[in-house]
């Protein structure tokens, strides 16, 4: 993070943001003050921005910090905040894993990627946080299990680096450029999962 001209304090007292670093630091003195999330989205909802985003998208500014690790994005053209796309193929592949808890590791790990988008598709491998996030609360053997099945069906695993060696993963049924089926705007990735691959949704 760069370095705030305005103190945390001063910030907060002004209920105003000046650019993206002080919304950064805002959000995380709260959270380390111990409030939830839901809070910190209704506490910024009045405040003032200069940052070249309606505040009125603040809150989808920051459920997608909080999904995706610090990471905001920007708006695109019209002020229509569109950053993962599910396409139709990588939807189709989907579709035909059987067993919902790999499906939802693989659907996770797409859209992580897409996140965390590199030029060569391979991103860092956290376990952990892919079972959090998609409210999987099993313990080993079983996460062993479930990650091995994922691997059979379309990700690669690799260490990369000599000196800091990184274990990363690849996601080889990733097809960006085919029809978009679903657009994520907002919420977090079990939620949209449920409606992706909800019962009407064929």
């Amino acid at each position: 993070m760069k370095k705030i001209n305005r103190d945390i304090n001063t910030i907060i007292q002004s209920r105003s943001i000046a650019n993206i670093d002080e919304l950064i630091a805002v959000v995380n003195s709260y959270k380390a003050s111990g409030y939830v999330f839901e809070y910190i989205v209704s506490e910024l909802d009045d405040w003032d921005f200069n940052i070249g985003i309606d505040e009125n998208l603040l809150p989808r500014y920051l459920l997608i910090e909080k999904v995706f690790n610090k990471k905001i994005v920007s708006s695109e053209a019209g002020g229509i905040l569109c950053d993962i796309k599910i396409t139709q193929p990588e939807f189709n592949f989907l579709k035909k894993v059987k067993e919902e808890d790999v499906r939802k590791l693989l659907y996770f790990a797409l859209v992580y990627s897409k996140a965390h988008d590199h030029p060569t598709h391979w991103i860092k491998y956290d376990r952990d946080v892919w079972f959090n996030a998609m409210g999987l609360n099993y313990k080993e053997p079983k996460r062993k299990e479930i990650i091995t099945k994922c691997f059979d069906n379309g990700l690669e695993l690799r260490v990369i680096g000599a000196k800091q060696p990184i274990v990363c993963y690849k996601v080889n049924f990733r097809m960006d450029e085919g029809r978009t089926k679903y657009c994520i705007n907002e919420g977090t990735p079990l939620d949209n999962y449920n409606l992706l691959f909800g019962e009407n949704n064929e």
